[in-house]
């Protein structure tokens, strides 16, 4: 696994366990299918960036803190 993926593992799981959601309810309010979240989740794949802009409004942070180091 890359480090670009791997950091965006690890912000992407640590965002979900601090705002208690589930990955269900990221998928619908991306509008994604919810296997595509769970591929995030285990670092299978990073999301596009039009979808990297909704997380970021669904967490309420940054860009940079999905893939802070």
């Amino acid at each position: 696994m890359g480090i670009f993926r791997k950091r965006f593992k690890e912000n992407f799981n640590r965002l979900i366990e601090q705002k208690g959601c589930t990955q269900k309810e990221i998928a619908e309010y991306v509008k994604i299918r919810q296997n595509a979240v769970s591929d995030w989740y285990v670092g299978k794949k990073v999301p596009r960036f039009d979808k990297l802009e909704k997380l970021c409004e669904f967490f309420e942070v940054d860009i940079s803190e999905l893939f802070k180091g």
